[in-house]
């Protein structure tokens, strides 16, 4: 039974990376069942054993995705030894340190992630990130109510407001990657959007300006300038 369970998770995990990857090189949209059976050399039945379609495909494979950024993010939350101020710079910090890790592989799938063809795949996983996301992120404000840091009443609400404001950014600062040449004239734009969002998530939190810095933009630059 347990070969037969490695066998099973093996193959699933087979699919769903190759799929992933034919996501990011072709857009979802453009991406066949045909396509992902060709490229791995399964029979179609195999395919449908383990999915019922292309669509409960891409459920499974965001779902993968985000427990994956989840696990990187619980153990900060449950760490004791950290305030709640440190534990939010911390969550997003993580988040930072990943992508100025990853450049060559985000410069490779930023394009087909943000085209037309992927906008499925793109909303499904911004959406869920946010539903996966905000528990932990309601954990860390209640925490920092406890400390006397934090003076929201509202945790879980604005938990979920900074992850939804963050995401408005995230068009912006991915249209840099794609268009370098723009990065003199957009670069000031965006700034200045980077630092409306920061006091708008300062006065909600009841803390001074500065206090956390949920997107750190001297790291940004590096990334966008190397």
């Amino acid at each position: 039974m347990t070969r037969i369970t490695k066998e099973h998770d093996e193959r699933r995990g087979e699919i769903l990376d190759t799929a992933q990857q034919l996501f990011y090189q072709k857009g979802y949209q453009q991406t066949s069942v045909q396509d992902i059976i060709d490229a791995i050399g399964i029979a179609k039945g195999t395919f449908y054993h383990y999915f019922g379609s292309k669509l409960a495909l891409l459920d499974d494979l965001v779902e993968r995705l985000l427990e994956q950024s989840v696990a990187m993010m619980e153990p900060i939350v449950a760490d004791p030894t950290l305030d709640a101020v440190t534990k939010l710079q911390c969550f997003f910090d993580q988040a930072n340190s990943f992508k100025n890790a990853n450049k060559p592989f985000l410069l490779t799938i930023v394009r087909p992630f943000y085209s037309d063809e992927n906008s499925v795949f793109r909303q499904k996983m911004t959406d869920a990130s946010v539903v996966a996301m905000t528990p932990l992120l309601t954990a860390v404000i209640e925490q920092g109510i406890a400390e006397g840091s934090f003076t929201t009443p509202y945790p879980a609400e604005l938990a979920e407001m900074i992850l939804v404001l963050g995401r408005g950014l995230t068009d912006p600062i991915m249209g840099l990657f794609l268009q370098p040449e723009e990065n003199g004239r957009l670069l000031p734009l965006i700034e200045q959007k980077v630092v409306a969002y920061h006091h708008a998530i300062a006065q909600l939190l009841g803390v001074a300006p500065g206090t956390v810095q949920i997107i750190n933009w001297s790291q940004l630059r590096q990334l966008l300038d190397s």
